[in-house]
């Protein structure tokens, strides 16, 4: 059975990347395309790394974007918008990054890892022009190909969501003598 990753990083350029101190790597795209080869997976999403804090490697929205258009097969891309961005104004208008990416290929947001609370009105801000762009998607005439693509978006990909959250707490739940499955670390690191 074809599987698809739905959470990979990898570098685009991992010969300008310094060695990690621990000894951990993040893969190549040819890397990561040897181990879904072996783990049978047809498609990954590419997530960016998100804001520099307590990184070894930032993994920009652009090189997912240029890892996809290399093997466009495989790989769909996410984009990063930091709520930060604009100078830490509440009032910026991210609409205009998430127009930008959408435009070229992004699949959606994420992966979010600015380190400010939830409830920030920086987040508020972020998560609205995400729900005008799913307004304006919902605009979009549909047939039968498009009524297929909003279900999986809108149960499929959240059945996804929930199954990974209860894989992320079993396997760290779970010794990894027990686990029969590649952890998030087997898959980004080797």
């Amino acid at each position: 059975m074809k599987k698809i990753d739905i959470h990979t990083h990898v570098l685009a350029f991992p010969e300008f990347c310094p060695p990690r101190p621990d000894g951990g790597k993040i893969l190549s795209a040819r890397q990561q395309l040897e181990v879904h080869e072996k783990l049978n997976v047809d498609k990954a999403v590419l997530l960016p790394s998100g804001g520099l804090e307590g990184q070894w490697h930032l993994i920009s929205t652009e090189s997912c974007m240029y890892t996809a258009s290399q093997h466009p097969d495989h790989f769909l891309w996410f984009c990063n918008v930091d709520p930060r961005a604009g100078n830490y104004n509440a009032k910026t208008d991210l609409g205009y990054l998430l127009n930008y990416y959408k435009e070229r290929g992004a699949k959606g947001l994420g992966e979010l890892m600015a380190p400010i609370n939830a409830d920030d009105p920086m987040m508020d801000n972020l998560f609205g022009f995400c729900e005008q762009l799913e307004a304006d998607l919902k605009k979009v005439p549909a047939d039968d190909c498009a009524a297929i693509a909003k279900y999986y978006s809108d149960v499929i990909l959240a059945d996804m969501n929930l199954a990974r959250e209860q894989a992320d707490i079993l396997e760290a739940n779970t010794d990894k003598a027990f686990w029969p499955y590649p952890t998030y670390s087997d898959l980004l690191f080797y």
